[in-house]
């Protein structure tokens, strides 16, 4: 596509294919495109929450998931830590006609400091395979409304890396989480951020020290103090009652100060404390750029 023009595009992106109460809807994002962002809008006839409308959101590259399955309240979540104007738009009074929800899926990150780190993760959909974002319609969705829109710009750029969302539900043994050599099967990418989201009944991450090889990378940190040194920042880490814990590596902005994951990297040590003991799951998202999966 020859760029005419220098600036960034916002038009609707392709359909999805159904919007169902119950089904899954896919949009298969055109080629020869960087996409900077695309933006879900998501409305029904209860006036419902976007959480409420969609249940799951994920982003597929070649038919293999490179966002994994999440709910909408958890990719906001993810996106509001960096930024508070990364997080979803309402419009509208909640259980009115009209009341609409916005929630961007960015691949640019607005929020770094220089204009080359901002555009690092921008998504050139070109010779990776089909670029679909899949989304899961709630089953008790009334005549939802789901569209999609976004920022992007010409590109015939070949999709080398791009940033990717894991999902896992590590064990929990009382009230402490030992994980060794996590993500180490992720040879050559670079972790950004680990966010640990509290259980359904309320236990969440207090403290948590990260080894390297044996040397402490960080001294066991507690749940404030992280808090502190995120906001010093410029984040907006979660300081709810029951708080997800943020672990950014790249909090200092530069991308590069992301953990890369080498060959000489043979132990990887995450130990967890928990504010009480927990008989239940808890869901840990770990954002880690490198190439399709």
């Amino acid at each position: 596509m020859k760029n005419v023009y220098p600036g960034l595009r916002k038009t609707l992106l392709p359909k999805f294919d159904s919007i169902a109460a119950g089904a899954f809807g896919i949009s298969t994002l055109t080629t020869g495109i960087g996409y900077h962002v695309a933006r879900i809008d998501a409305s029904d006839d209860r006036g419902a929450e976007i959480e409420d409308i969609i249940d799951s959101v994920e982003l597929l590259v070649g038919g293999n998931p490179q966002r994994e399955a999440m709910t909408p309240a958890m990719i906001n979540a993810i996106n509001s830590s960096r930024a508070s104007q990364l997080a979803k738009i309402t419009s509208g009074a909640p259980g009115a006609a009209g009341y609409k929800t916005m929630l961007p899926i960015w691949f640019c990150e607005p929020d770094r400091m220089t204009p080359g780190a901002v555009t690092a993760g921008v998504l050139h959909n070109n010779g990776a395979g089909d670029v679909q974002i899949k989304v899961k319609v709630n089953a008790a969705a009334v005549n939802p409304v789901v569209d999609l829109w976004g920022e992007w710009e010409p590109s015939d750029k070949p999709l080398g890396v791009l940033t990717k969302w894991s999902l896992e539900t590590p064990p929990i043994s009382g009230d402490v989480m030992e994980l060794i050599n996590l993500h180490i099967k992720k040879p050559g990418d670079l972790i950004q951020s680990m966010h640990w989201f509290p259980t359904a009944s309320g236990k969440y991450v207090s403290a948590l020290r990260v080894k390297v090889n044996g040397e402490e990378v960080r001294d066991t940190l507690t749940q404030f103090r992280n808090q502190c040194a995120l906001m010093g920042r410029g984040m907006a880490p979660d300081t709810g009652a029951a708080p997800r814990f943020d672990f950014v590596i790249d909090y200092d902005d530069p991308i590069l100060r992301a953990l890369v994951v080498r060959s000489e990297i043979t132990k990887w040590e995450i130990r967890a404390t928990l504010n009480a003991a927990a008989a239940d799951s808890m869901s840990l998202v770990t954002v880690h750029v490198g190439p399709p999966e």
